[in-house]
């Protein structure tokens, strides 16, 4: 597959830093390079760049995803941040004058100090790009966040419905790269996952309830949950 951005020498960009680069191999934590060739070493550029993301300041937003009644945004974390576990709450403020308090979710880190955050609901994209948020972290979101903060090389669940489920992929991924092996699933299918070494269950109250109670009796596995609200 070719890049635009190398031929056009603005190699590394941000893919780079999130290990989704559609040209390089290496740089999505593959063990051989066997990219289309194009004259140029993408590896090489992200591991010798002339000039990087990491000069700008901790809490730079670096790209915002526009989702379905959320925002996804990735940026700069401090040292606190770049190592805190999946599931970490933190709240923060637009950069605007009487901006209200939001929160936002992590949901992966990456080894480059970029994190993915987040926020059940819409933000202004244009407003937060390149612009510096303060993150404060305010305990964990998920019950039994240690768990997946140790999940290595293990069969993980994720349950949820369908407008949640799609707004995990980040913490799909993240799993995936610590070489995990990770399912989606709908809630009702509880009962079809007893191999799994964890379950992640999120949604309303009453939702994860009706999951727990349709686990079957074979399971010996351990579950997180994230009450979403609701019921």
């Amino acid at each position: 597959m070719g890049c635009e951005e190398l031929a056009a020498e603005r190699c590394p960009c941000l893919l780079a830093e999130t290990e989704e680069c559609p040209y390089c191999g290496l740089l999505r934590g593959e063990k051989v390079c066997a990219c289309d060739w194009q004259g140029r070493c993408a590896f090489e550029r992200c591991r010798w760049p002339e000039g990087t993301e990491g000069d700008r300041p901790a809490g730079t937003v670096v790209a915002v995803r526009v989702l379905d009644g959320a925002t996804g945004l990735i940026l700069r974390g401090d040292e606190q941040l770049a190592a805190a576990p999946a599931g970490t709450l933190v709240t923060f403020r637009l950069p605007l004058a009487g901006s209200r308090e939001r929160s936002a979710i992590l949901l992966r880190t990456y080894p480059s100090g970029l994190v993915y955050l987040l926020s059940l609901e819409p933000l202004p994209g244009e407003l937060l790009l390149g612009r510096a948020i303060t993150p404060v972290p305010a305990g964990n979101a998920f019950a039994g966040y240690q768990t997946l903060a140790a999940a290595e090389n293990c069969l993980v669940a994720i349950l949820a419905a369908a407008p949640l489920a799609a707004l995990l992929a980040p913490l799909a991924a993240g799993l995936r790269a610590r070489g995990c092996r990770v399912t989606v699933a709908p809630p009702g299918a509880a009962g079809t996952v007893p191999d799994a070494a964890i379950i992640f269950a999120a949604g309303g109250e009453n939702e994860i309830k009706r999951m727990a109670t349709a686990l079957p009796s074979s399971f010996r596995g351990l579950v997180v949950t994230w009450v979403t609200g609701g019921r």
